[in-house]
């Protein structure tokens, strides 16, 4: 088993790589750049790097990236000009931090940080460089064999908003006739999420947050409410387990819950839940869904309803 410091050119068993050209993989900061070199070591010839600046910058640069599973490896090429402070926050806490520094040789593909014992799920991470007068590099990134590197989702907003569905309206009002408002001036700052008439009416667009504005021609008075929108909430009652994103429950038709094997089992959205041939659900994402157990050749199957929520 590698240990921190020593080359990885590959994944090792139990582990699953990624590129630093994947698409889940986020990049923040304006000096990021992506490098190809096939003479050297680099993982698939290539890496991305936030390179010195020519004159000091307080910008930060982070990768971040969120997947499934309950570990992780950093790879990347190490040497002196590297930053020896890149620190490691997953799920909004600061765990730890490593260093791409070594001061002897120009090694390639080298594991530089490895975080382990997770609970199973879904887990955001993000690394920091702390140094800016240092070369940030990334090169890869291994996770758990069964795991999945999934698209990058900024954490929500937590705002104190007016809350509409998608297609419902809300009237706003300056004063208690509704007629005042038509002299006054009414903007949305993201019409894709609401927008908002002459009159001050809000209609829900999509998903989202934004803000309506109101002010008066002379721009003297302004004021602005939050409004978030959401998608229609299915309003029937459904009995069905209950999950949060990230947890397990098993399943099975029978007592002996090696008899499960013998059935093949479904999930009629996978966006919201997985299920594996032995029958373990995993909660992916918010919603309802079916799971269903059927044996070859026979026309009954079975079926639960799913429930997923975030935690």
């Amino acid at each position: 088993m590698a240990s921190i410091g020593q080359k990885l050119p590959q994944p090792e068993a139990g582990w699953r790589r990624y590129n630093d050209t994947d698409p889940n993989l986020v990049y923040e900061g304006s000096r990021w750049k992506a490098y190809s070199n096939p003479s050297v070591a680099f993982y698939k010839g290539g890496y991305t790097a936030a390179i010195t600046p020519t004159e000091p910058s307080a910008e930060p640069h982070k990768v971040k990236f969120r997947f499934r599973g309950s570990k992780f490896r950093i790879a990347a090429q190490n040497y002196t000009t590297r930053s020896s402070n890149i620190q490691v926050t997953v799920d909004d806490v600061v765990v730890d931090s490593y260093s791409l520094n070594r001061v002897s040789s120009n090694l390639d593909v080298v594991l530089c940080y490895e975080k382990t014992g997770l609970e199973y799920g879904v887990h955001t991470v993000e690394l920091l460089n702390m140094d800016n007068s240092k070369v940030f590099l990334f090169d890869a990134l291994d996770i758990d064999q069964d795991g999945e590197l999934l698209p990058y989702e900024e954490a929500e907003k937590r705002v104190l908003a007016v809350l509409l569905e998608k297609g419902e309206t809300a009237q706003l009002s300056l004063t208690e006739r509704i007629a005042d408002n038509l002299l006054f001036q009414w903007v949305s700052d993201n019409d894709t999420v609401a927008a908002v008439d002459a009159q001050g009416m809000v209609t829900g667009v999509s998903a989202g947050l934004c803000y309506i504005s109101v002010s008066d021609p002379d721009g003297s008075y302004q004021e602005k409410i939050p409004v978030r929108v959401i998608e229609p909430v299915d309003l029937d009652p459904l009995l069905a387990v209950h999950l949060e994103v990230g947890q397990e429950r098993r399943l099975a038709v029978t007592e002996d819950f090696a008899d499960n094997l013998s059935f093949q089992w479904t999930s009629d959205n996978e966006a919201v839940a997985v299920v594996d041939p032995q029958g373990i659900v995993t909660a992916v994402g918010k919603g309802v869904c079916t799971i269903r157990a059927q044996k070859e050749g026979e026309p009954i199957e079975n079926t639960i309803p799913i429930r997923v929520v975030e935690p």
